[in-house]
């Protein structure tokens, strides 16, 4: 009895890992960065994708003629910006992924980056997203989340951050104590009130006499609901070499 016990198990096991290795889905997560995007259903999405190991990125969840591949997905190319339409409303990218740029496409009302740990460079500004994960993104360089519906941005663990563009957002507070290489912040057009924004301007961190650094916190237009700083938070911030950029004055340059 205890033999028969042990075989059905043992045929369980097997039966569990041949069905688990044959679903894309299941291989795919444990072997590779996923990145998932939700537009609208049947959405198209502009993407460009940049990998470390300079190979294609599988997609699941496309339309079968833009990427001309079997039903279950096909190959991104990594290197220029392509236009692919979902089937449904979810598209997933996998592959060595370091740089993922959705900037502008307008629909994008999700995005998930949990699962892609290696990213370095992630551009999703002009979208409808409200909310982004980065816990797991520790050597996250570069984010450019600006122009979206995002009400908090949770960055205890981007220690290797330098370029953050946040602005046109719903954001009432930004802590950025762990952003010691913070060196560009565009935070301008979101509901940050005094207090906040002091409090903000305190985390910045102190910059070498070699390195710049520059912060633009508010613009002169009437989409404009952060209030001022104070002169004392800013006189702080310059003091640790930060360059203040309020109102009309020459903006930050995006590249």
């Amino acid at each position: 009895m205890k033999k028969l016990a042990g075989f059905i198990g043992m045929m369980t096991v097997l039966l569990l890992w041949s069905t688990c290795a044959g679903d894309p889905a299941v291989a795919t997560s444990r072997s590779a960065n996923m990145i998932v995007v939700e537009v609208p259903k049947n959405g198209e999405l502009q993407v460009y994708i940049k990998t470390a190991d300079n190979r294609a990125v599988t997609i699941r969840g496309s339309e079968t003629e833009i990427l001309s591949a079997a039903d279950e997905g096909g190959e991104l190319d990594a290197k220029v910006m392509q236009r692919v339409k979902a089937r449904g409303t979810k598209l997933l990218f996998t592959g060595a992924i370091v740089e993922f740029d959705i900037t502008d496409n307008g629909t994008v009302n999700a995005l998930d980056v949990s699962a892609c740990p290696k990213l370095e460079v992630l551009r999703c500004s002009g979208n409808q997203i409200k909310s982004l994960d980065l816990i797991t993104n520790n050597v996250l360089r570069e984010l450019y989340c600006g122009n979206n519906q995002i009400s908090a941005l949770n960055l205890k663990a981007q220690k290797n951050l330098a370029v953050l563009h946040c602005e046109g957002n719903l954001l009432r507070t930004l802590n950025l104590t762990a952003a010691k290489k913070l060196t560009e912040l565009q935070c301008s057009e979101n509901a940050i009130q005094t207090a906040e924004m002091d409090a903000l301007l305190k985390t910045l961190p102190m910059r070498s006499s070699e390195s710049s650094a520059e912060a633009r916190i508010h613009e002169s237009n009437p989409t404009e609901n952060n209030q001022m700083p104070s002169a004392d938070a800013i006189q702080e911030a310059e003091m640790k070499r930060w360059k203040i950029h309020v109102g009309s004055d020459q903006q930050i340059n995006e590249n």
